[in-house]
Formats: structure tokens, C-alpha cells, sequence
């Protein structure tokens, strides 16, 4: 808006009514602002009446622009930590299971890019990355308890084959389901 002013020199009473019907458009946009952020003017008109000169109206639009892009740049952060919330929650109940992103993103409501961005910016870690390490988790709290084949633990987790889950686990953990079993054994009898 600042360029269409600087570049047609709308007189005053223009360029106030623009700056105006702009506030008000935007602010229509934030009526249930919860969080209290948006410039609100109880009369609005009046302030920008005061304005002399074009260069005064200039300098409140680019501070208005300033207050939208904070309120904005607050409020997708916020986005970005419920997501990642909802992504660990979402994860932990359904670990059991093949969880995919696409399934991931749909049950949520949400795209699989938004998703896959907004988590990597918050976690630092992909969402394929956060589901294995949950899952390898549980298998290794499986193995510990010696109650299940390794088989058996691949498919309460959701993998595919056992052959798959052992890579996993292994890229994971360091070594394979065998030899963790094997120091959780050795550990059971050294106690």
C-alpha cells in the first residue's frame, strides 16, 4: 500500500479513507483475537485525521505492517508448537500401528507438507525419525521384558516385516534386536 501512495500522491482525504478501509478490513480478520495482540484503536478515524502529511500516513502504515507481520510471525510459531504437540501425542497413542505421514496429517487435520515442515522446524527431527525412535523405544521395552519373540514385537509395532524392523532398530539403537536382548539378559544376571 505504501507503494501505490508513494507512486499516485492521493490526496490527504484519500489517502486517510485508504488507511482506514485497510485497518478495518484487517482487523475484521482478527475480531475473536484471543490473544490480545492486534493494534486496536478505539477511534481510528480520529488518529489517522490527525495525520498531516502524506509522509505521516506512510509512517503509520509501515508501523501497521510491522504489528500485522509480529502478530502473524507469533501466532504461526504457536501453530508450529500445538502441531508438533498433536504430532507426539498422535504418535504415542498410535505407535502400535503403521503410522504414515500422510495418515498422520489427515487424521489431524492438517497437509503433509505443513505437518512435516512445522514439526522438523519445532523438533529438529524428521517425522519419520520421531516415529521410528518412539517405536524402537517400545520394542526395546518389549525385548527387556523377554515375553515375545522378535517377530511378535515387529508386528505389535507395525512394521512391515521383521527383516525391516531389525534395520530400523539397529540404525536406531546401534545394534540389532538379538544383541540388545542379549546385553538385557546378560544385565538380568550380573544384578
Amino acid at each position: 500500500m505504501t507503494q501505490l501512495l508513494e507512486e499516485y500522491h492521493p490526496s490527504r482525504e484519500q489517502a486517510v479513507n485508504a488507511c482506514a478501509n485497510l485497518y478495518f478490513f484487517i482487523a475484521s480478520f482478527f475480531e475473536d483475537d484471543e490473544e490480545g495482540g492486534f493494534p486496536y484503536e478505539v477511534n481510528i478515524m480520529e488518529k489517522l485525521g490527525r495525520f498531516g502529511t502524506l509522509e505521516q500516513i506512510l509512517k503509520w502504515i509501515r508501523w501497521f505492517e510491522a504489528s500485522i507481520s509480529a502478530i502473524l510471525d507469533r501466532r504461526r510459531d504457536s501453530r508450529t508448537d500445538k502441531i508438533a504437540e498433536m504430532v507426539r501425542d498422535y504418535v504415542m497413542t498410535h505407535y502400535k500401528e503403521r503410522i504414515t505421514l500422510g495418515q498422520t496429517a489427515e487424521a489431524l487435520g492438517i497437509s503433509q507438507g505443513y505437518l512435516s515442515t512445522a514439526f522438523k522446524k519445532q523438533t529438529g527431527e524428521s517425522f519419520t525419525g520421531f516415529v521410528s525412535a518412539v517405536k524402537i523405544e517400545k520394542a526395546k521395552e518389549l525385548i527387556a521384558g523377554h515375553q515375545y519373540m522378535m517377530y511378535e514385537i515387529s508386528d505389535m509395532l507395525g512394521f512391515d516385516t521383521p527383516f525391516y524392523f531389525s534395520k530400523v532398530f539397529k540404525k536406531i539403537a546401534g545394534l540389532s534386536p538379538k544383541e540388545y536382548e542379549a546385553e538385557c539378559f546378560k544385565a538380568g544376571h550380573e544384578v
